[in-house]
């Protein structure tokens, strides 16, 4: 019946999309059917992975709230996308003006301990500016103190292994020797058995010679985020196909090995009289508060808070999100760049919203496209 696994993902994940459009069916029958769907692709997957020749997907999901306390629902969806990475931002770095001096803003508190069966991996965004301040003689002693922070804040689970720790920064051609400087005084800080994983964008593939390769133990391409999100004529700046491939070029030459996370999140770009004043993250619109204004915009029929956001009547709000065929066609163009035996393949980042955007059927699609 089926080609290839491939064309019996897209047959079921099909099949899920038309029972969920149609109402008259009833819950109990659209769970049902749900989960004996969703049990079936995974176990695909499963046995699929027991394929020789095939590479190894080591699934994982974003954290980026300050509060770590996901819903017993959250840790269900990422038992069901067997879940093996739990990226979990730590905290940032930032220069404080003030102080004159890098310091620690957006610490993460732990209000849930952490799924041990699931590795956490400590992130930390580090802003460019940082880098643009600091002066040589304060790296070290950043270096340390980061990976002192990252002690102290995981110290809180002593059960759990860090398996690796992630440098998130976009540095610049300006900023990248001290940049790089850091994570080397980094490196001779952590424990041998911590990889130390860093964020890669597309073009510091493309252009690895001028851009540089920052020294660490494998790299991770951050696949979203692609245009300008000021500019009037962008639809969706947080993932363009035609822009990414742009930028397929060199994969195979890049000295780091490469693992991947696709967005699955969505944000409102807010324009207020044609300036870009506000982005609403996570939004999820209602027609009680929003009409259409042109093709992919929307505007405020009267003024009033959205999640702490006053939005005045009149703004036009531009959605964007990625859709799942945007996923899938990722998966497709960036399969064969990446060529590691084993990829672990990350998602961004994890909310409610995102979830009932993107189910865990779907992803596991997703990852398949890469075994």
């Amino acid at each position: 019946m089926f080609q290839n696994r491939k064309d019996s993902f897209f047959y079921a994940s099909s099949i899920l999309q038309r029972i969920n459009s149609f109402p008259e069916f009833s819950t109990f029958f659209r769970t049902a059917t749900t989960s004996i769907l969703t049990g079936a692709l995974m176990l695909a997957g499963i046995l699929s992975g027991c394929k020789s020749g095939e590479r190894k997907i080591i699934p994982a999901y974003y954290h980026w709230k300050t509060i770590f306390n996901p819903t017993a629902r959250a840790m269900k969806y990422l038992d069901t996308l067997q879940t093996e990475k739990l990226y979990v931002r730590v905290f940032d770095v930032d220069w404080d003006e003030n102080l004159n001096t890098f310091a620690p803003k957006a610490i993460v508190k732990w209000e849930y301990e952490p799924p041990v069966k699931a590795g956490v991996c400590p992130s930390v965004f580090i802003t460019n500016k940082t880098f643009e301040k600091i002066p040589d003689s304060l790296i070290q002693v950043m270096a340390e103190k980061v990976w002192k922070k990252i002690f102290i804040l995981m110290d809180s689970t002593p059960e759990l292994q860090v398996p690796e720790i992630m440098m998130d920064c976009d540095w610049s051609t300006q900023t990248r020797e001290k940049y790089f400087s850091f994570l080397k005084f980094l490196k001779e800080k952590i424990p041998k058995s911590c990889r130390l994983n860093v964020t890669i964008r597309l073009h510091q593939v493309k252009y690895y010679k001028m851009t540089g390769v920052p020294p660490g133990d494998m790299g991770t391409l951050m696949f979203y985020n692609m245009t300008n999100i000021r500019d009037e004529k962008t639809r969706n700046s947080i993932l363009d196909i035609e822009t990414a491939k742009k930028y397929f070029v060199n994969f195979d030459q890049y000295p780091l090995p490469l693992n991947l996370i696709l967005p699955v999140f969505s944000w409102g770009v807010v324009r207020r009289n044609g300036i870009v004043v506000d982005m609403l993250n996570d939004f999820r619109p209602d027609s009680a508060h929003f009409e259409l204004s042109g093709s992919h915009e929307l505007k405020v029929k009267e003024s009033f808070y959205y999640n702490g956001t006053y939005l005045y009547q009149g703004d036009v709000i531009r959605q964007e999100s990625p859709s799942y065929s945007d996923l899938m066609t990722s998966a497709e163009l960036l399969s064969p760049l990446l060529q590691n035996p084993e990829l672990t393949l990350g998602f961004y980042h994890l909310s409610e919203e995102n979830r009932e955007a993107f189910p865990a059927v779907k992803l596991i699609s997703v990852m398949d496209l890469f075994r």
